[in-house]
C-alpha cells in the first residue's frame, strides 16, 4: 500500500474535503484509492464513499472483495446491477448517523 494515499485519504475525509478526494482518486485511479480504502475502518470508508460522486463510488465498490463490502451493506452500500447510485443512504443521514 502506498502509504501516502491513505494519509491523504483519512484527512480528505475529515476535513470533509470532497475535492481533494476526487483529486486522490483521479490522480491515483481506482486499484490504489480502493487499497487505501481498505486500510479504513467501514466508518471512515463509507464516509469516504458518500462524498464521492455515483459513478466513483460505482466504480470503488466493484473493486472492493465481497468481504469489505458486506461490511458496507449495513451503512446503505451494496453493489447492485443497473443501479445509478449504490448508496441507498443520503450523505447527511449517513453523517447524522455517525457524528
Amino acid at each position: 500500500m502506498k502509504h501516502h494515499i491513505y494519509l491523504a485519504l483519512r484527512a480528505a475525509v475529515a476535513s470533509r474535503r470532497i475535492g481533494n478526494l476526487q483529486q486522490l482518486f483521479t490522480e491515483h485511479g481506482v486499484l490504489a484509492f480502493t487499497e487505501a480504502l481498505l486500510n479504513c475502518s467501514p466508518r471512515v470508508a463509507a464516509d469516504a464513499l458518500s462524498l464521492l460522486s455515483a459513478s466513483e463510488r460505482t466504480s470503488i465498490l466493484r473493486h472492493l472483495p465481497q468481504s469489505a463490502r458486506e461490511k458496507l451493506r449495513p451503512m446503505g452500500f451494496q453493489l447492485e446491477q443497473n443501479i445509478t447510485n449504490p448508496c441507498r443512504v443520503p450523505a447527511h443521514q449517513l453523517r447524522r448517523q455517525f457524528a
